[in-house]
């Protein structure tokens, strides 16, 4: 059940899933709209943590949905972090001519033999994750039952002018002066999560940064705001500009873009910041860097490449677990100094000078 490329007029890609996640997905995007040029895109998603506002404005999407809609595809893409299998199945039932693409894990047993043969009765194509590859990598993959090479579509933009606009707009509208160092203090909205940094830590850096008559803006999500209260309390100063819970994503956007660097760790705003092409400073620990670093040009990095990492991700343990069963107190983030970090910071500035 496949239909030509030349046919292909919609298309529905589930995104449910996190803010850095939807970053990854755009250059799945960006390559049907390339190729495949009557092809308009629709999303679902449940808008988890503000994902769906970064494809907002975008011109290559044309309806973003947090519902199932009830419209019949020609193409329906399932990434693994969408709604894979079981979303192939689901509209399989709706929309019994398109061509509906899955993800599926590489497992053996029974299970999975009657689970890929339902698979080939429904006339699902399926296209296997590979865990050694980068996300965006793997969401491309899924054009590969089209016949589309994708290797010769490579993106230096990720968000739409038109969005980017719109924050620029947000940020003037703000009041903030440019002249300012973005940092996000948690992560995972701040649940139980082994890519952590310590707070004291954070404070170290940002008293340092003071010192050296750099402003500090605090970002984050609304569940993170004790961590920038507990900044502020200790830091009574005018040079730091708490907004932790208190914008919208377009309105985040629009502070990253204009930062002269953000500071964070494996998270949904240092993934923004990296697909701005913005210059980003991520601490990294426990993640798989080969599967989930961030897009971007600008991008760096400061790994301590623990023998224990990455302990967390497919197949590894949730961040719960990573947490729960770490023997070396979180040494792969925990032993990230500050001053290792300062020397960091001050290389990227001087560099950009």
């Amino acid at each position: 059940m496949m239909i030509k490329n030349e046919a292909i007029k919609n298309v529905l890609i589930p995104i449910n899933t996190g803010l850095g996640n939807s970053v990854l997905v755009f250059p799945l995007i960006r390559t049907i709209k390339s190729v495949l040029k009557n092809a308009k895109i629709d999303l679902y998603g449940k808008n988890s943590f503000g994902a769906n506002e970064t494809f907002n404005q975008d011109p290559d999407i044309l309806n973003i949905y947090s519902e199932i809609p009830i419209k019949k595809y020609d193409l329906i893409l399932s990434p693994f972090l969408g709604g894979s299998v079981k979303f192939g199945l689901k509209m399989r039932l709706k929309n019994w001519g398109a061509t509906i693409i899955v993800h599926r894990k590489n497992q053996t047993g029974i299970s999975n033999i009657i689970k890929v043969l339902i698979l080939k009765c429904l006339k699902i194509k399926t296209v296997e994750i590979n865990e050694n590859k980068h996300e965006s990598w793997n969401y491309l993959s899924l054009l590969e039952p089209l016949g589309i090479n994708t290797s010769s579509y490579i993106y230096n933009n990720y968000f739409s002018k038109e969005l980017v606009s719109t924050a620029n707009n947000e940020f003037k509208q703000s009041g903030v002066d440019k002249k300012y160092i973005a940092i996000q203090l948690g992560v995972a909205n701040n649940l139980t999560d082994p890519r952590f940094w310590p707070v004291k830590n954070w404070e170290s850096i940002i008293s340092d940064l003071i010192k050296n008559g750099n402003r500090v803006l605090l970002l984050g999500d609304k569940n993170e705001k004790k961590l920038g209260e507990k900044i502020e309390s200790n830091n009574n100063s005018s040079m730091i500009i708490n907004l932790i819970g208190k914008t919208t994503v377009i309105q985040m956007i629009g502070f990253l873009n204009n930062a002269e660097l953000t500071i964070g760790v494996d998270s949904g705003i240092a993934h923004i910041s990296g697909a701005l092409n913005k210059n980003t400073l991520v601490l990294w620990g426990p993640s798989i860097f080969s599967k989930s670093h961030p897009l971007g040009k600008n991008v760096n990095y400061i790994n301590l490449n623990m023998p224990c990492a990455p302990c967390m991700g497919p197949s590894l343990y949730s961040p719960k677990e990573a947490v729960e069963n770490c023997n070396d107190n979180l040494a792969c983030m925990n032993q990230i100094t500050p001053e290792k970090v300062m020397m960091e910071v001050k290389r990227i500035l001087s560099n950009d000078k």
